[in-house]
């Protein structure tokens, strides 16, 4: 009888932590500068003990300037509002020196819902890192999940009667939602990641139909992978940090039977991880810079 109600006192504990797990949120919108410039926006976050908030936001999604950041704040059930403010980047596209980063804050920004539909919105401020003003305007965010649910209903053969349009038409969607999760990177392009752990861990495959893709792929001029061609099995390669700075250069050797070269990256530094696509012709390379 004990050991039966010690399995049962088990369970339940069991079944307190599971419930206690903390869920992302997710939305995504736009930021409106005062001149009325859009800039596509990403946010994502969990809510932890006493409405305190951490996660990323993602700015200029489809851009050449496209930056991961991370964020802090705070969320408040009972008056129905959301604060946070960006605290350093994780990744960027952009070659702009760190001091011209513009960093967003939001403060007591309105959380409206409506059935599954759930929106923030709110003024925003950006600040240098000096702390000098460079931005104001307006975040308007709606949950991905509802954007998801939306798109699913609409592309639907009620709505459009050609099966190759429909077909071209989801193919495009799915395009955007890849380019919104993994960071594109062509050929002469570089991404810079801000690093914490002392090694570098590269997830490699591809992800689509196999058609001999081969890479190579050096670590400030280091070989650590050559003549490689990828398949939908991940490579793992663990290489130590020696310097400030590591350069990670991908270069396509082959785009296989259907071009081009298309390569799934991983970067794992400690528990962030950065999902990368690279898209090259043969003979183009493209770098990720790694700061730590």
């Amino acid at each position: 009888m004990k050991q039966y109600l010690i399995l049962i006192f088990s369970f339940l504990i069991q079944n307190c932590i599971i419930s206690q797990e903390v869920k992302d949120q997710e939305f995504i919108g736009t930021l409106q500068l005062s001149d009325k410039t859009l800039i596509t926006f990403k946010l994502k976050f969990k809510e932890l003990a006493g409405g305190a908030i951490q996660g990323t936001s993602l700015s200029d999604i489809y851009g050449t300037d496209r930056t991961l950041s991370r964020i802090e704040g705070s969320i408040s059930a009972d008056k129905k509002t959301i604060s946070f403010k960006e605290v350093g980047n994780v990744s960027t596209k952009s070659q702009a020196d760190l001091s011209t980063f513009c960093f967003i804050e939001v403060k007591n920004a309105k959380i409206k819902s409506a059935k599954d539909k759930s929106i923030i919105q709110g003024a925003f401020t950006g600040k240098f890192n000096s702390g000098k003003k460079c931005a104001e305007g307006y975040v308007y965010l709606m949950s991905t999940d509802y954007v998801n649910k939306l798109a699913d209903d609409i592309l639907t053969s009620k709505n459009i009667k050609n099966p190759d349009s429909l077909a071209m038409v989801k193919r495009k969607v799915s395009e955007l939602k890849n380019r919104a999760n993994n960071t594109i990177i062509k050929s002469n392009e570089i991404l810079n990641l801000t690093w914490t752990s002392q090694e570098i861990i590269i997830d490699v495959w591809d992800d689509q139909t196999e058609d001999s893709d081969e890479i190579s792929i050096h670590i400030n001029g280091e070989k650590v992978l050559d003549k490689f061609i990828i398949t939908n099995q991940k490579k793992t390669i663990i290489v130590p940090i020696k310097t400030k700075v590591s350069t990670v250069t991908l270069t396509a050797l082959s785009e296989g039977n259907s071009p081009p070269c298309t390569a799934s990256i991983i970067l794992r530094d400690g528990k962030q991880e950065t999902p990368i696509t690279a898209i090259l012709k043969k003979g183009e390379s493209t770098k990720v810079n790694i700061n730590n």
